[in-house]
């Protein structure tokens, strides 16, 4: 949602529900209405409602062809823990050639094909998506590989992302 969009929404929801009570709706709805996206209180639920976030993990198909995969992650599920719910993610990939975007919704737990260059690419690397990613061991020695190649080459905060990204090991527990 561009940032405009969102300022009208807020703007609206605001002036429409000043010295009353709310709900959270009434603010997605007026959201939705400014920026056009109908499926925001979708989106906004799966996000807010469920507890845990998404692991992003890729799997190369072709040599410039990748699917991705997205499990819940807890820090610590109950015992019983039997949920397999996905989210609404929109995620971007970066590397020196562009950027590709790709968005998974909540009836997908695996994405169709995309094409990146077989390079290398970094997932997140903005930092502004709420997901962790867990890169397969080749991916994450195309990025070394990369940065020994070109020394750093990148932003700061790309740098940073990659490093956060590659180097910390995200293991969803397996609750079956």
């Amino acid at each position: 949602m561009q940032s405009g969009n969102f300022q009208r929404g807020l703007h609206n929801y605001l002036n429409k529900h000043k010295y009353q009570n709310a709900h959270s709706s009434d603010l997605w709805a007026e959201l939705a209405a400014a920026s056009g996206e109908q499926d925001l209180a979708q989106f906004l639920a799966g996000w807010i409602n469920k507890p845990g976030y998404p692991v992003l993990r890729f799997e190369q198909t072709a040599p410039d062809s990748y699917v991705v995969t997205q499990q819940r992650y807890l820090e610590l599920p109950p015992a019983d823990f039997q949920d397999t719910s996905t989210w609404w993610v929109p995620f971007n990939l970066q590397n020196d050639g562009g950027q590709v975007e790709v968005t998974l919704r909540p009836d997908q737990q695996r994405s169709e094909p995309f094409r990146v260059s077989p390079d290398y690419f970094v997932a997140n690397a903005d930092r502004w998506g709420l997901y962790r990613v867990a890169y397969p061991p080749s991916l994450h020695r195309q990025l070394v590989g990369h940065i020994e190649r070109n020394g750093i080459g990148v932003s700061a905060d790309r740098f940073d992302s990659m490093l956060e990204s590659s180097a910390r090991k995200v293991t969803p527990l397996d609750y079956a």
